[in-house]
């Protein structure tokens, strides 16, 4: 699929609205996404969002909202919310917990599921609300091992 209003594109994540008309893209450096449209097979990047992040596994919730993992600084990663038309950041998940790369939305847009740690190496599976509410431990494991890759199955 060509991509129109990037010089440089190395994508290391992709995530296409429910309606296929918006797409947003990890760039290589993890700054923050690429934002653009889906018109006549080809996406045509918008904006730059978020470049003062490190951010990965953008998922839209509804056509204005993107769910993904990320941090302003070196770190724990945490769960975010960011509303493209109002500009509005909110953080979801809150330390203890912190997240690694691996998230995904269920189909009614409500329920986040990821993959964090709460002790050092002990990656497991969580779940928690789109509005930060509601965070539950799902799996559970012994030592050295970890749940990554969570996908919801409606």
């Amino acid at each position: 699929m060509p991509i129109i209003g990037s010089s440089s594109l190395n994508p290391q994540g992709l995530s296409f609205s429910k309606s296929g008309d918006k797409v947003a893209l990890s760039p290589g450096n993890f700054q923050g996404f690429l934002v653009g449209n889906v018109k006549d097979g080809t996406i045509i990047i918008k904006e730059h969002v978020l470049a003062d992040f490190s951010c990965i596994s953008p998922r839209w919730a509804g056509e204005n909202d993107l769910i993904f993992a990320g941090r302003r600084a070196a770190g724990l990663q945490f769960i975010w919310k960011y509303d493209l038309a109002t500009k509005k950041i909110t953080q979801l998940s809150q330390p203890p917990i912190g997240s690694r790369d691996f998230l995904d939305l269920s189909n009614d847009e409500r329920t986040i599921v990821f993959t964090g740690t709460s002790e050092k190496l002990e990656w497991r599976l969580w779940k928690i609300a789109i509005d930060g509410s509601d965070l539950k431990l799902l799996t559970r494991g012994g030592e050295l091992s970890s749940h990554l890759s969570p996908v919801w199955i409606e």
